[in-house]
């Protein structure tokens, strides 16, 4: 389990990952305001359905607000390849990293704002901006 500070008000945020057939960063965010009292819930579940595809499913205080099949398939030779390749050779699968980036924030769903992930902190961020870095001067 992962807490930190989500705001300076004192809000904070818990963190569960999921193990077994769930792939990373699946997972729960607990949100908590300055009292400790729960505020909301997010979770992420990321299943692989193959070397470049997967479903993403995300719930909001246990109300499903998505559910979607996602697929990578990047252009050869682009900065997208050298950016999935990256991530790959680290067990960060580009349809992983594809939707993280489209799925957006669960509050946001519907009114057209993709936003940010709600609740959640990458855990292998370290390895986007390193594989983005290595992407772009691969050129």
């Amino acid at each position: 389990m992962t807490v930190w500070r989500a705001r300076d008000d004192g809000s904070r945020v818990a963190r569960v990952a999921y193990t077994g057939t769930a792939v990373p960063p699946s997972g729960i965010a607990v949100h908590y305001d300055a009292a400790g009292r729960l505020t909301r819930t997010v979770e992420h579940v990321f299943e692989e359905r193959g070397e470049t595809q997967g479903r993403v499913a995300v719930w909001r205080d246990g109300r499903r607000v998505l559910d979607a099949f996602v697929e990578h398939t990047p252009q050869p030779s682009s900065r997208s390849e050298r950016f999935t390749d990256c991530t790959a050779e680290r067990d960060v699968p580009g349809w992983v990293v594809h939707a993280l980036t489209t799925s957006g924030d669960p509050e946001a769903v519907g009114t057209g704002d993709a936003g940010a992930p709600g609740g959640f902190r990458v855990p292998f961020a370290d390895t986007l901006l390193l594989c983005s870095r290595q992407a772009d001067r691969s050129r």
